[in-house]
């Protein structure tokens, strides 16, 4: 177990959390591999150190990347694994909002070029709880 944590603590330390997290937002199929094993890489090292290991993605774009994410798999996702994908994301939602770094940025609406104004990701998820 100790080698475990060493790993998953050298894997926040030197950044690649924050890479794997990216990956995720390269890839234009919700339903792409990728995705699913950059979760594993996520849940591995949150079981190995803890949810504090998620501190570096309190940044307003990674919240933005992961409301665009969660409104594609909630509208287009049906399958079980879409279901299954839609879990984790609100799981990830519910420990990044118990970051204090964090909650700020589920309450700024992502910029658009059109005149109508986005909701912000907080009112998108109670929309999605209420409505849906």
């Amino acid at each position: 177990m100790v080698n475990y944590y060493k790993l998953a603590l050298l894997l926040c330390q030197n950044g690649v959390l924050t890479v794997v997290f990216e990956a995720i937002f390269v890839s234009h199929d919700f339903r792409n591999q990728i995705i699913q094993i950059s979760f594993e890489i996520l849940w591995s090292c949150i079981e190995g150190i803890g949810a504090e290991c998620l501190v570096v993605l309190a940044k307003q774009e990674y919240i933005w990347g992961i409301q665009g994410l969660f409104s594609t798999v909630v509208s287009n996702g049906y399958k079980l694994d879409d279901k299954c994908l839609r879990n984790e994301l609100l799981i990830l939602i519910n420990y990044l909002l118990s970051l204090p770094e964090a909650i700020g940025y589920f309450l700024i609406s992502k910029p658009t070029e059109s005149k109508t104004k986005n909701p912000t990701f907080l009112e998108l998820l109670f929309d999605y709880a209420i409505v849906d």
